[in-house]
């Protein structure tokens, strides 16, 4: 396992770690509140049952994720300081690796999806 996917490893931990449990949905903004509704519900239509295959779950999820999340920025903020360090190769290859390990995590969990509400 590289260093660097341990790393990511870690961050995603310290990131879910870090989110604070007492947030409330019935204080989140309509718009907002509406566009997790929407984007869950679709998620959940596209990505889960037994006959979509893994590849095309993580063919879907990607696509999700590529047209409602700014990944070059998320990106960014999880390398946090050592991205003004890293070259534009380095950049790049955090960004693809960072995807790719998020679409194929995700995609695994949807894929044991068994009907619960979001």
């Amino acid at each position: 396992m590289s260093k660097l996917y341990k790393f990511l490893i870690a961050l995603l931990v310290a990131i879910a770690a870090a989110t604070p449990p007492s947030v409330r949905a019935a204080d989140a903004n309509p718009a907002a509140q509406s566009f997790i509704q929407t984007l869950g519900s679709q998620a959940i239509g596209e990505l889960t049952g037994p006959k979509v295959p893994q590849h095309e779950r993580e063919a879907r999820f990607r696509k999700l994720l590529e047209s409602h999340f700014d990944m070059p920025a998320i990106a960014k903020l999880a390398l946090g300081r050592y991205w003004r360090s890293a070259t534009d190769a380095e950049r790049a290859d955090v960004q693809k690796l960072f995807e790719d390990f998020i679409v194929q995590s995700y995609s695994v969990r949807f894929g044991e999806y068994s009907g619960e509400r979001f």
